[in-house]
C-alpha cells in the first residue's frame, strides 16, 4: 500500500449539523421545505439529494450554489472530526504514505473546509465535485484521485462508510475499507468491503497491516 484515499463525510469528519444546515438553507433558498429527520442527506452527490425537491435544472444549479455560500461562510464550525482520525492521518504522514480526499463535495468547498480545519496540510490532493467529472459509487474520482499521487490503484486503498466509497474505490480497482460509524452501520453502510472495522483502533491496525507494519 502506497497511498491512502478518504472519503470525507461521515468517514472523517461527522457533518451531520453541518451538512443538514446547509441543505435546508438551499432548498429554502429554493421554496422547499427543510429535510426531515429521516433522510439520508450523507454520502449522495449534492445534485441528487437536492432532485428530491425539484427537477428544474436551473432551481437545482441556484440551491447548488447557495448550499455552496452557507458552507463557506458558517457551517464548518459545527464540523467535527471522528475520534482518532486526526492521529491516524498524522502515522500516515509519518509512514510516508500519500493521502487524499476523495469527496462529493464541491472541490474547493473541501479545500476551503480543511483550510479551515488546519488540515489541508495532512493530504497530497483533495479531489471533489468538479461539476464535470462523475462522482461515487463512479471510479472516476478515485481514479483522478490515483492519477494525482501518482500511485496505481492496486497500490491504494479507499476508506470510507458508505456503499459509495467502496464500490467506487473496487471499481478503481483499489482495497477497500468501511468504517463502522457515519452511516456504515445503515442501509448505506459499507459491510460489503474489503476490510470493515468498528473503531478508531480497528482502522490504524488494517492500515498498518496493509503497509506490511506490525501494529
Amino acid at each position: 500500500m502506497q497511498a491512502v484515499l478518504w472519503d470525507m463525510d461521515g468517514t472523517l469528519l461527522d457533518p451531520n449539523g453541518s451538512i443538514r444546515g446547509a441543505l435546508d438553507a438551499a432548498v429554502a433558498y429554493g421554496g422547499f421545505d427543510p429535510f426531515g429527520e429521516d433522510d439520508v442527506l450523507i454520502g449522495m452527490p449534492l445534485r441528487d439529494i437536492l432532485r428530491t425537491r425539484t427537477q428544474d435544472d436551473d432551481v437545482i444549479e441556484a440551491m447548488v450554489e447557495e448550499f455552496r455560500r452557507v458552507s463557506y461562510e458558517e457551517t464548518w464550525r459545527m464540523v467535527a472530526w471522528y475520534p482518532g482520525i486526526r492521529e491516524t492521518l498524522a502515522w500516515c504522514r509519518d509512514q510516508g504514505l500519500k493521502t487524499a480526499v476523495v469527496t462529493t463535495k464541491g472541490e474547493l468547498e473541501a479545500e476551503v473546509l480543511l483550510e479551515k480545519l488546519d488540515a489541508r496540510h495532512l493530504f497530497d490532493a483533495v479531489v471533489g465535485d468538479d461539476d464535470v467529472r462523475a462522482l461515487k459509487p463512479d471510479p472516476a474520482p478515485v481514479l483522478e484521485a490515483c492519477r494525482r499521487l501518482g500511485v496505481a490503484p492496486r497500490n491504494a486503498v479507499m476508506v470510507g462508510d458508505t456503499c459509495y466509497d467502496v464500490d467506487a474505490g473496487r471499481a478503481a480497482g483499489c482495497a477497500t475499507i468501511g468504517v463502522g460509524w457515519g452511516h456504515g452501520r445503515g442501509a448505506h453502510g459499507a459491510g460489503h468491503a474489503d476490510h470493515v472495522v468498528d473503531h478508531e483502533v480497528a482502522l490504524l491496525r488494517t492500515l498498518q497491516e496493509l503497509a506490511g507494519h506490525n501494529p
